[in-house]
């Protein structure tokens, strides 16, 4: 099975790195901030330290079969830098899904929670 990407590596993304893990699936997890320790130890959990904004995508996604976008700035990050928000939730995602396209990518799931809404 091909690997699968997880943008976002804080709540969200760290338990579905470690549900994949669990279930002997590998997959990178991707973000500005690195993610506990402990699940970087998880066998099959990768990580690249990037911007969604900067970052050469289509490369990240080469022979990557999924993935799972969770990459948010949050309720606090938006009252303290509307236009950050605004490029990292909006502009990062349609960046990320164009690379998916471009790159084959089979399976996007777009997860997010109520605070980024």
């Amino acid at each position: 099975m091909k690997p699968v990407l997880i943008t976002g590596a804080g709540l969200i993304g760290q338990q579905c790195a470690s549900l994949l893990s669990a279930r002997g699936q590998a997959c990178t997890l991707v973000d500005i901030r690195p993610p506990s320790p402990s699940v970087l130890s998880l066998p099959g959990v990768a990580f690249i330290e990037a911007d969604l904004l900067r970052a050469p995508l289509q490369d990240m996604l080469h022979g990557i079969d999924g993935v799972l976008h969770t990459a948010a700035v949050l309720s606090t990050g938006l009252r303290a830098d509307p236009l950050r928000g605004l490029e990292v939730n909006i502009m990062g995602t349609a960046r990320l899904l164009d690379a998916a396209h471009m790159a084959g990518v089979r399976r996007f799931v777009q997860a997010s929670s109520a605070t980024v809404v």
